[in-house]
């Protein structure tokens, strides 16, 4: 509580305006890097603009927030030690992203998604951290927040890509099992969304946008999710940028103002990190990405 208190101390001079202003003015740099740079082009030029948001958050978090990295993960989580990380669920989760890194390095075209496969071995340790942390509150959160937001990204895929040549329910146009695609994504995604993406819109911005007992909260968490939608217009690559301005929202808000809620909710990024990761994982098994 006295924690708490401290937050709250800290931070109240700051109206909610200008934190919307702060949030709002670090999304557009991202976005308008992701441009200038035409970083949605190829595959690996969209793993630079996911890197980008690395030191976007940092900075963010302890320059703007003035608050500990480790609280990205956990809002009031006690110091990252050895023992506040559950270090089975650590060394599972590592398991992917060493095969990623050996099948990058080994692939002549793979070079520009090292950089990706090294940071996700930061994300285990964060979802090793997020892991300890778990409650009998979280577990609840987890469920609800997997029933709506993840059951709105999973329908939202399966609408848009009902008509891709490529879906198929029971193998992937590489001569792979979905099943192994679908698992493979998700052991990436679980690791990828505590250092990439859902670690900046919920656990950095989600957070400086809406303080614990602030009112209008489902507002907030609209704004959060119209920057969230709206900073994937650069790769939306072949669709004009009026039309796509237009169009992800529609998508993604509903999607966005659970997560928001529940990272609010149980203060643990892996409830809304899983929902995202699960149904970003059914999304690949559909469009047969391996």
């Amino acid at each position: 509580m006295a924690r708490e208190s401290s937050e709250t101390a800290a931070t109240k001079p700051v109206s909610r305006a200008r934190r919307m202003l702060e949030g709002l003015a670090f999304v557009a740099g991202w976005i308008a890097v992701g441009y200038v740079f035409d970083l949605g082009k190829t595959l690996n030029r969209q793993c630079v603009y996911l890197l980008i948001g690395i030191p976007i958050t940092v900075v963010f978090q302890l320059v703007i927030r003035k608050r500990p990295l480790r609280e990205l993960w956990v809002r009031n989580g006690p110091r990252l030690t050895f023992r506040s990380v559950l270090v089975p669920v650590t060394v599972v989760l590592m398991i992917v992203p060493v095969y990623l890194l050996v099948r990058d390095l080994a692939d002549t075209n793979g070079a520009g998604f090292v950089g990706y496969d090294v940071v996700l071995f930061v994300g285990a340790i964060g979802a090793g951290y997020a892991a300890r942390q778990f409650t009998d509150a979280t577990w609840a959160d987890l469920a609800k927040c997997f029933l709506t937001a993840g059951l709105i990204g999973i329908l939202s895929a399966i609408d848009i890509y009902s008509n891709t040549t490529t879906a198929h329910p029971f193998g992937s146009p590489f001569d792979a099992p979905a099943t192994r695609d679908f698992f493979v994504s998700l052991g990436t995604y679980l690791v990828a969304v505590f250092v990439l993406e859902e670690v900046w819109f919920r656990g950095a911005l989600d957070s400086h946008v809406h303080h614990q007992g602030e009112r209008h909260g489902i507002l907030s968490a609209i704004f959060v999710s119209l920057l969230w939608s709206w900073w994937h217009l650069p790769l939306t690559v072949g669709t004009p940028v009026i039309e796509a301005i237009f169009q992800l929202p529609v998508v993604m808000v509903p999607m966005g103002i659970f997560l928001s809620i529940f990272w609010r909710r149980s203060g643990n990024l892996a409830v809304p990190g899983f929902s995202h990761a699960f149904s970003d994982s059914v999304r690949n098994i559909l469009i047969g990405v391996p």
